[in-house]
C-alpha cells in the first residue's frame, strides 16, 4: 500500500469507527519555516477543539509492520483518553481578559517565515522574528498553543506593544529557563555520568524547562547579562535550533568564522528544517548590553567589534 492509499484507508477506517457526528478530513497543517504537514482532522460537533493526527509518522509505523487496524484503534483510544483541550477554550480565545495571562513569545527565522509574518504581529530581533502565541490549558496535561494573528489582536483590541509587554512578562513564568554546561545537559538526557572538562565549563546550553522553543530564553530580561558577568566575558551565541542556543565566552578565542561554518553544517545535516533558527553567530557585549550578528571578519577577543553587524538593544 503506497502513502496515498494508506491515507485514504486510515481515514475510512477512522470514519467507520466513529459516531456520525464526527467527521474525518485530510488537511495540510502549516508549521514553522514554511513547512506543511499532512494530517487528518477529526471534528466533532460541540467540541472546543478537534484532534489532529499527523500521517507521515503513522505511515512509517505501518511500513515497519504495524497493522492499519491497530493504528486506527490506537488513535481512537488516545483521543478518548486524552481530551486535547479544556472545554473553556472558546472563552479563553474570545475573552481578552482571560487570554492576557497566557500570551507568550517565540523566536523564529525571519527569512524562512516571510509569508507567515504578513499575517502576524511581530517584532524584529537581528535576523530573527519575535512572534506571539496563546498557550492553551489542557485536560490531559499536554501543552497546546495558537499562533496570535492580526485578526485575534483586533478581536482583543490589543496593540502590538501591549502584546509584546504581556508576552515578555508571561513567558519566563510559564517557561522557566534552563542553563546548564553542555556535559551536564548530555548527562541529564543520557542518564550517564560525564566528567567535568574544567572547573568552569565554557560551553553552555540555554533552553526552557519544556525544551520547546527555548531559544526565546535568549531575550529573558537580564539572563544573558548575568551569564556574561559570571563568565567575565562577552558571550558568543550559537543558534542550535528554535529549541535551544549554545553560549560561549568570547575569551575562548574561537574563530567566529569556523563557528558559523559549524552552525551552517549542523543546520544542513542534522537539524530538521522545521526547527531551523539561523545560520548566523551572535555576540552579546557586556559594555553596551547589546546583541549583534557577528560580522564576517570579527576582531580579536580583546578589541571592540567592527561595525556592520546588525544590532538590537
Amino acid at each position: 500500500m503506497n502513502y496515498e492509499q494508506f491515507c485514504t484507508a486510515l481515514s475510512d477506517s477512522l470514519a467507520a469507527k466513529t459516531a456520525p457526528k464526527l467527521t474525518v478530513t485530510r488537511k495540510q497543517i502549516p508549521k514553522n519555516n514554511g513547512i506543511h504537514l499532512d494530517a487528518l482532522w477529526l471534528h466533532q460537533e460541540n467540541m472546543a477543539c478537534s484532534p489532529v493526527v499527523y500521517l507521515q509518522p503513522l505511515y512509517q509505523e505501518y511500513r515497519s509492520g504495524r497493522p492499519l487496524e491497530e493504528l486506527s484503534l490506537s488513535i481512537l483510544r488516545s483521543i478518548r483518553r486524552d481530551r486535547p483541550l479544556s472545554l473553556t477554550l472558546p472563552d479563553l480565545i474570545l475573552d481578552a481578559a482571560l487570554a492576557r495571562e497566557h500570551i507568550t513569545f517565540r523566536l523564529i527565522s525571519h527569512a524562512l517565515n516571510e509569508p507567515l509574518l504578513d499575517e502576524l504581529p511581530w517584532f524584529p530581533f537581528l535576523d530573527l522574528a519575535i512572534v506571539f502565541y496563546l498557550q492553551l490549558p489542557s485536560d490531559s496535561g499536554q501543552t497546546s498553543s495558537v499562533c496570535i494573528s492580526h485578526s485575534l489582536t483586533q478581536l482583543w483590541e490589543i496593540t502590538p506593544d501591549e502584546l509584546h509587554r504581556l508576552a515578555f512578562q508571561n513567558t519566563p513564568r510559564l517557561f522557566p529557563p534552563v542553563l546548564d554546561p553542555l556535559e551536564q545537559m548530555i548527562a541529564k538526557y543520557t542518564k550517564s555520568s560525564l566528567p567535568a572538562l574544567s572547573d568552569r565549563p565554557l560551553l553552555h546550553v540555554l533552553t526552557n524547562r519544556s525544551a520547546s522553543f527555548g531559544a526565546a530564553c535568549l531575550l529573558y530580561d537580564g539572563l544573558i547579562k548575568k551569564f556574561a558577568g559570571y563568565m567575565q566575558s562577552d558571550v558568543l551565541i550559537l543558534p542550535s535550533s528554535i529549541h535551544e542556543v549554545l553560549l560561549l565566552p568570547r575569551t575562548a578565542r574561537l574563530s567566529v568564522a569556523e563557528l558559523r561554518q559549524t552552525v551552517q553544517w549542523v543546520n544542513e545535516t542534522i537539524v530538521d528544517r522545521q526547527e531551523l533558527l539561523s545560520d548566523e553567530v551572535y555576540l552579546y557585549e557586556q559594555k553596551t548590553d547589546r546583541f549583534t550578528v557577528c560580522p564576517p571578519d570579527p576582531p580579536s577577543s580583546h578589541d571592540t567589534p567592527e561595525t556592520g553587524g546588525k544590532t538590537n538593544p
